[in-house]
This record gives C-alpha cells, structure tokens and sequence, in this order.
C-alpha cells in the first residue's frame, strides 16, 4: 500500500522498477497520452510522478545534501502503515534554501 516506503525499500534496479511499476506511475503534469516507461529512471536522476496510491517524487541527488543516504542519514522516520516511512527532517530544506539563497517559498 504506502508507495513511498515500497520504493524507499529497493535494494536494486531491478527491485525498485518493480516496485514503481506496481503504482502505475506517470509522469507529473505530462499529457495522459505520454507514455512512460520505468526504465527511463536510469537517465536522470529527480522524477515527479502520480501513481496509484497517490504523488510521488525520487530524488537521487539534492544540492547542497547530496545523494539518497546522506538525506536518509538525517531523516525522520515515521510509521506508515505496516512501514516505516523516512521523512527530510525540517533542518534538510532550510540548508537547500540557504545554498540557494532563494527568497521565502
């Protein structure tokens, strides 16, 4: 059922495109007609989906953080379901925001 750990979860290429595969995803704001293939993950590395169990963002890299297991390092996990579910813990945008120096969003 929870998406995000399902996916959070995947210990391979092959796993997590199982995985993404079961929700149906397309692509964010994409024409319906778009088609979307799961093994186009493997040419970027932040995609927006919708999916059957509801949005879903994959981040592979977020500046200034780094890649998935330095965000994960300073994550808050919270329980979902029968999952634990991680969580960019509050401090992680501000420092996004501070490298960017962007105005508040």
């Amino acid at each position: 059922m929870p998406t995000c750990a399902n996916v959070a979860r995947a210990q391979s290429w092959n796993d997590l495109r199982s995985r993404c595969a079961r929700q149906k995803p397309t692509l964010r704001g994409a024409p319906a007609e778009l088609p979307f293939q799961i093994d186009a993950l493997a040419l970027g590395s932040k995609y927006t989906f919708e999916a059957r169990s509801g949005d879903l963002d994959l981040l592979g890299w977020v500046e200034p953080l780094g890649e998935y297991e330095a965000v994960a390092m300073n994550a808050d996990a919270l329980p979902f379901g029968r999952h634990e579910l991680l969580v960019v813990s509050l401090h992680d945008p501000i420092k996004v925001w501070q490298h960017f120096q962007r105005p508040k969003d």
